[in-house]
């Protein structure tokens, strides 16, 4: 074989193994973005968004906020969601319904499965950035029954104290009254004796006073508009004009109370002095809101 033929064929198995090599490295560059491609680290949410009657919302707009994943809910409410670990809000939205802020931890490649109710309502424009902490749980997406305890407690109601069955569950009571003394600062529990009309309520800003109960945002009304006025104006009077032996207002306060076991209340908030009552609330010189499970 002459010298030019031999060096053509060295210059072959040169190159042959330059291209060999490059394939080789050119694999090795490829197959960390196969594998970036099947991350299983993000989170994967799958929802459905119901109204109140249980019937699908079509066309609503399911977002993970600052996360750039957004969504459309199809013909049967359902929408897909994915993206990245950690704590985050879903914002759900329709047109002619109260916006939904939901907050969910999701750890890595973790999946949640979440249906979510909406409300008629209008919706709130331009757009309010919402915090974590100012989403609700998720594990109440599927109600708006709780919403307004939600929006109070975020909003930190000056004199309001807010109960969860959380909190009940660390520190049980058997009498929903004594709840009252055990989160409500200077609230007194007096116990006379045993059955109604034993026990006695009394609030450090509302000595004597009309305390309205409301269960599931419906007003207990254990007293008439006239009682309620006297007690507010005057409250020794109102209860020097009671019958000798009978029960005070404090005490029927707990009485009443005393209907609703501490098992049943999924939320209480309580208001200890007119300054502190929100307008849904108004009418006396307390309140005591109970949502139940």
């Amino acid at each position: 074989m002459s010298a030019p033929s031999m060096a053509f064929v060295v210059s072959l198995a040169f190159k042959g193994r330059v291209l060999a090599a490059l394939f080789s490295f050119s694999q090795f560059l490829v197959l960390p973005t196969v594998h970036g491609q099947q991350d299983t680290s993000r989170i994967m949410i799958d929802g459905r968004v119901v109204s109140r009657a249980g019937d699908p919302i079509p066309n609503a707009e399911a977002t993970i906020l600052g996360g750039h994943s957004t969504g459309l809910t199809d013909g049967s409410g359902q929408f897909h969601l994915s993206g990245a670990p950690g704590t985050l809000v879903l914002r759900v939205r329709r047109i002619g319904f109260r916006p939904q802020y939901l907050r969910l931890n999701l750890g890595p490649g973790a999946a949640s499965r979440i249906e979510v109710m909406l409300d008629p309502g209008p919706q709130m424009l331009p757009d309010v950035d919402v915090s974590a902490k100012e989403a609700k749980p998720v594990e109440f997406a599927w109600t708006t029954k709780y919403d307004d305890f939600f929006r109070r407690r975020n909003l930190g109601m000056p004199g309001g104290t807010f109960i969860s069955a959380e909190d009940l569950r660390r520190r049980p009571a058997i009498h929903t009254a004594e709840l009252i003394e055990q989160y409500v600062p200077g609230a007194r529990v007096i116990v006379h004796s045993l059955g109604p009309g034993g026990t006695e309520i009394k609030f450090p800003r509302c000595s004597g006073g009309y305390v309205s109960v409301w269960i599931d945002g419906r007003k207990i009304n254990w007293a008439s508009a006239n009682e309620q006025a006297a007690m507010i104006a005057a409250p020794r009077l109102a209860a020097s004009r009671a019958p000798q032996g009978s029960s005070t207002k404090p005490t029927e306060l707990a009485d009443v109370l005393d209907d609703i076991s501490p098992t049943q209340i999924q939320f209480m908030e309580v208001y200890r002095g007119i300054g502190s009552i929100p307008g849904e609330f108004s009418g006396g010189c307390g309140a005591i809101a109970i949502w139940t499970k």
